[in-house]
């Protein structure tokens, strides 16, 4: 966890990404504030030169740390996109920098393979017997659906050839005889 946050090397896929975005960034502010607050509420609310300062230090440190992994996230995000963590720089440019960086990084899927930053963030070094359990951990989940599907398009094509067998409790519909409007059902 502590690599997801504060580490430069590596890949993560969006989940993590937005899990550093939308809830380790806030985590850090509302413990910072409430720092604050506690500075405040030791010194008896009255605004001295230790509990300003004191203030501005912890305001400052949570914002520094909320910076830094945010920077860290999107940097290691664009790892796994392939490229390289100096796109993180795209956030300066006005109007589109963020909405280009909450796209990139929140909703485009990363490399597949291993890149020249390491390998798929969850994945495998991809040497393992195709089990279904690996085929999970691999990102083979199309080949599962793939089988599956194959599987069931071939019992049914089965089930059709077999010979239909009535019911002994099958009624016939009723019909409705030719010149009148109402079906004959019986008796009225």
């Amino acid at each position: 966890m502590l690599n997801l946050l504060f580490g430069w090397r590596g890949r993560i896929g969006r989940g993590s990404w937005w899990l550093a975005e939308f809830i380790a960034v806030p985590i850090v502010y509302l413990v910072g504030f409430a720092a604050l607050a506690g500075t405040a509420s030791v010194d008896g609310g009255a605004s001295s030169a230790w509990a300003g300062g004191a203030g501005f230090l912890v305001i400052a440190a949570a914002l520094v740390i909320g910076i830094w992994i945010n920077v860290v996230a999107t940097i290691k995000r664009f790892h796994d996109r392939g490229k390289s963590g100096a796109w993180f720089l795209i956030v300066f440019v006005p109007f589109i920098g963020g909405i280009w960086q909450l796209v990139e990084c929140g909703f485009c899927s990363g490399d597949d393979e291993e890149n020249q930053y390491g390998p798929p963030p969850g994945g495998s070094s991809g040497n393992e017997p195709s089990t279904a359990a690996h085929a999970v951990s691999n990102g083979n989940l199309a080949k599962l659906d793939d089988d599956y599907f194959r599987n069931y398009a071939a019992a049914q094509a089965k089930r059709a050839a077999e010979p239909a067998v009535q019911s002994t409790y099958a009624r016939p519909l009723p019909t409705i005889s030719p010149g009148t409007t109402r079906p004959a059902f019986g008796k009225r």
